[in-house]
């Protein structure tokens, strides 16, 4: 992250610059260094021609926002993400949007949630992306929890925790072994966030 931020403080190119500090935005958010996260997204969507990011850097500012707990905000900046990507028929990062749409619609929208759901599994099945395997189970365990069913939460977790461990995703593992935890003892996990 450090030499991110040196190559874009001292970039000439615009597009570098951009990309290297959405990168230093996108591994300080997973820090937890949430002022830097946010200045360096807020500095390269500046530096951006549309009034938003796109393609992984969009989708690593979007994911922040919902971290955080901003649905509303990472709702709307994935919306015009997805406008981007099928537009320019990005298929990974539409499955990727729908992943992250999945996620905002919970624990209102059930109905919509599934339905993000089925095409990040769609594109899972097509293309064998392994992130995408992923993030439908995260996905379908978050669905499961936010309808009272923490047997089908926990075995959608526990499948991709095989999956997760062995091909070393860690940041996904923890989702994962977080959303186990909550299914395993519902009673004793916290409320849904």
């Amino acid at each position: 992250a450090d030499a991110a931020l040196t190559a874009a403080r001292s970039a000439a190119n615009v597009l570098e610059a951009k990309f290297s500090l959405a990168f230093v935005a996108a591994m300080a958010g997973k820090r937890g260094d949430l002022s830097l996260a946010e200045a360096s997204f807020a500095k390269a969507t500046a530096l951006n021609a549309q009034d938003h990011l796109y393609s992984k850097r969009g989708l690593d500012k979007a994911d922040l926002h919902l971290r955080l707990g901003d649905h509303t905000r990472a709702r709307t900046e994935t919306e015009a993400h997805l406008e981007t990507c099928t537009y320019h028929d990005v298929g990974e990062d539409i499955a990727d949007c729908h992943y992250l749409l999945g996620r905002c619609a919970l624990p209102d929208d059930p109905t919509a949630a599934r339905a993000h759901l089925a095409e990040v599994r769609s594109w899972a099945t097509r293309t064998g992306d392994v992130e995408a395997v992923l993030h439908a189970h995260r996905l379908a365990a978050e669905l499961a929890l936010a309808e009272a069913d923490p047997a089908a939460a926990l075995a959608e977790a526990e499948e991709g925790l095989t999956v997760a461990d062995g091909l070393g995703f860690g940041l996904l593992a923890i989702d994962l072994r977080l959303l186990a935890a909550r299914a395993a003892d519902p009673a004793r996990s916290l409320t849904y966030a």
